[in-house]
């Protein structure tokens, strides 16, 4: 009798028509029967909403089997939230995959050569007569096609989702933040989710709200590679994510591939509140170490020495940082010149240099690079050839931009492997164009930091465009020691 009368509750209703408004169709035919403010008011104070309206809004709630948590466990939410939960959410994109659709239902669709045959394959289903088998699997498609643009557009902007309804939203992440919610405040909550809830971009903010709040309790980060999970993909990471109050240090660990190395000490590792910061301070991110000395070590430098250019509402520019983005490969393809002739300046491309050595690769006559042999490097006239050249006066123009009239620049490779011992190769260079992920830092007076990204990549916490130059002042080559 209770349940009963909570399901016709006006809060029921309410929620219901709140639900409903996200997941109804919007047809000109259904304009009429979606609900509105103006029905949820009338609810809301003691009144009825419009006819009809409230059977339809249940019967949609129950059908996409809509879970009001705490109409259904008033007596949790009066003492505050739940003391323990535990989970394995599914971890699916809401956004429908066609291929994943027509798997179980018609291989023929499912295995097709690309997308536009797939589509062509779906579109011959409803020609099909009503009534048929074709036509009812066209149907089934394009109800759950509309059902998960509803339930993104509900992840999106119904508020119940403010820090994982973002981008391309995955279920895990809703899940995750689900728990957070619903945790009382002396509880605890464990999951198991792709370790992208505390690397991604679109995760973030539900990450940041964890550490800033004190309520990571552990973040224990598994490489699948021994298929721990068979049906996962090996380079799919995951982590066993235990959130709560915390004593102010939140344990993590990384790349870990059996349960048996979690007993080992020397992989996992603590980080305060300050730390994540300290280390990740643009993206609070969780940062990716494979032991307590690695980060250890980290932390230390780091201390030592100011991020390069901190992110927010009042940037914090320590070292004196410009940037220029000189060349662009695509927009400036036209100044690309095939042949070398006076007054025109080689074009450096990141893969041209290496740590300290302008010289690590160059072009030869077919067309190809390859890297630069130890007896030309043993030649001090020996000269890089590139693939294209580009009018000295062109380049001397954007530079003069900047105020920059040296004879020599500084570039680093933007991006590298989280697996490399060296994560920012940089080399001073001559004075030429550059492009193609080969920008230029400046004017510091200490060691570069990096921002940690997601497990297999760090890029360089520089800003800027995806190919740039930095301004380079003189005593950031002596505080390298050249």
């Amino acid at each position: 009798e209770a349940e009963a009368a909570t399901t016709h509750s006006r809060a029921r209703i309410a929620a219901d028509l709140f639900v409903a408004a996200f997941v109804l169709p919007k047809t000109p035919a259904s304009q009429d029967n979606i609900p509105t403010s103006a029905d949820l008011w009338l609810v809301m104070n003691d009144s009825h909403p419009r006819k009809d309206l409230q059977n339809l809004a249940m019967g949609a709630a129950t059908a996409i089997n809509a879970f009001h948590w705490w109409q259904v466990f008033p007596q949790v939410k009066a003492k505050g939230g739940f003391d323990v939960l535990l989970g394995n959410p599914p971890w699916e994109r809401i956004k429908l995959q066609e291929e994943e659709f027509f798997a179980s239902r018609s291989t023929h669709i499912a295995t097709a050569q690309h997308k536009s045959e797939r589509g062509r394959l779906i579109a011959a289903l409803s020609e099909a007569e009503v009534g048929s088998p074709e036509r009812q699997l066209y149907d089934d498609f394009l109800a759950a096609r509309r059902n998960a643009e509803a339930t993104s557009l509900f992840a999106h902007d119904s508020g119940r989702y403010p820090l994982t309804g973002v981008g391309d939203v995955n279920t895990y992440a809703l899940f995750a933040e689900t728990f957070a919610q619903l945790m009382a405040t002396d509880g605890r909550a464990g999951f198991i989710v792709p370790s992208g809830i505390g690397t991604d971009d679109s995760t973030k903010r539900f990450f940041q709200f964890l550490v800033e709040n004190g309520c990571l309790v552990s973040f224990l980060g598994f490489d699948n590679g021994r298929r721990i999970f068979p049906a996962v993909h090996p380079d799919t990471p995951f982590a066993l994510v235990t959130i709560g109050q915390s004593a102010g240090n939140s344990e993590l660990a990384h790349y870990i591939l059996s349960v048996d190395q979690l007993a080992d000490s020397r992989r996992r590792f603590t980080l305060t509140p300050d730390e994540f910061n300290l280390i990740n301070p643009n993206t609070r991110t969780c940062p990716v170490f494979r032991s307590q000395r690695d980060a250890e070590l980290t932390k230390k430098l780091y201390r030592a020495a100011p991020v390069l250019i901190e992110e927010g509402k009042r940037e914090k520019n320590p070292w004196g940082i410009q940037f220029m983005r000189m060349l662009d490969m695509a927009n400036d393809s036209g100044l690309f010149l095939a042949e070398p002739a006076v007054g025109r300046l080689p074009l450096y491309e990141a893969k041209m240099f290496h740590q300290f050595d302008h010289r690590w690769a160059t072009y030869g006559a077919d067309g190809a690079s390859r890297d630069v042999t130890i007896a030309e490097k043993a030649n001090p006239s020996f000269t890089v050839f590139p693939r294209y050249w580009v009018e000295a006066a062109e380049v001397k123009a954007r530079l003069a931009e900047k105020d920059w009239g040296r004879d020599w620049l500084l570039g680093y490779r933007r991006i590298s492997n989280a697996t490399n011992e060296r994560t920012f190769i940089c080399a001073p260079m001559p004075k030429a164009a550059a492009v193609k992920g080969c920008p230029m830092p400046a004017h510091s007076h200490g060691p570069i930091r990096t921002q940690q990204r997601s497990p297999g990549r760090r890029r360089i916490s520089l800003g800027g465009g995806n190919r740039g130059m930095l301004r380079c002042g003189q005593d950031w080559l002596q505080a390298m020691g050249i």
